[in-house]
């Protein structure tokens, strides 16, 4: 399903989003996962509300023009890189994430390092890799220059070491910044507590005398970040609960 095809009565998918974001209150909303070819300047100036998620995640599948012609993707390497720099520009403190098949019919180690670059360029973070897998009755089975399994799966292993050092660079660049999360666990044995922001930052904190834990889950709270705790998590302190309405 593409969520960006969506029409009724005139309504774009953009004007959609808008009229969800104005009746939001307290909930924000998230998108799973958008086409290249349906990411514009609107959507990214969307994605500036306070209620909207501060992450995209734009499939690419292959940095190679050659590569996604064999796939018969509807976009190029040179428009996707156009719409995620237009989205840059606009909010350039997005968190980006996407999904990339390795080792499909013809994929060279050239046109592997396209994809990469790629990645590199945009700065994208979070990177879903999957081995290309053949499926009976589809085109990509008749194609020639198969690519050997392990060299596939040699890729993704790439592919995920990206990512991996992406998240590091991320987290351990984000002392002293703010973040909004929603507090998702209170251990009070251990008076520790964890959060997830909208850029799926896992913010670790301790739980003040003047929070009650048994009424902070699910609320959303501002936090100041500090040092890292893990390769994705960092420490923070809950400096308040935003209200119910805001």
């Amino acid at each position: 399903m593409n969520p960006g095809w969506y029409r009724e009565n005139g309504r774009s998918f953009n004007q959609l989003i808008y009229a969800i974001l104005r009746k939001l209150d307290y909930s924000r909303l998230r998108l799973s996962s958008i086409e290249p070819c349906d990411v514009d300047e609107e959507l990214a100036e969307l994605s500036l509300h306070p209620r909207f998620c501060n992450y995209f995640h734009v499939p690419l599948q292959s940095g190679s023009r050659e590569i996604l012609r064999l796939m018969r993707r509807t976009y190029s390497a040179e428009s996707y890189r156009k719409r995620l720099e237009t989205v840059r520009r606009v909010n350039p403190a997005v968190f980006l994430g996407t999904d990339v098949i390795a080792g499909f019919p013809g994929e060279s180690e050239a046109h592997f390092q396209e994809t990469l670059d790629l990645l590199r360029d945009l700065d994208i973070v979070q990177v879903h890799g999957f081995p290309y897998s053949p499926r009976e009755g589809t085109d990509a089975l008749e194609l020639p220059n198969p690519v050997d399994r392990g060299v596939a799966k040699e890729r993704v292993r790439r592919l995920q070491e990206y990512s991996n050092g992406q998240w590091k660079k991320l987290v351990f660049g984000l002392e002293g910044q703010t973040r909004f999360a929603v507090i998702e666990k209170c251990d009070e044995e251990q008076s520790l507590g964890s959060a997830l922001s909208d850029d799926y930052i896992r913010i670790e904190f301790g739980l003040a005398s003047r929070f009650d834990p048994a009424n902070i889950q699910g609320r959303l709270g501002r936090f100041n970040l500090g040092q890292a705790a893990s390769d994705r998590s960092v420490k923070g302190d809950l400096i308040e609960l935003l209200p119910l309405s805001f």
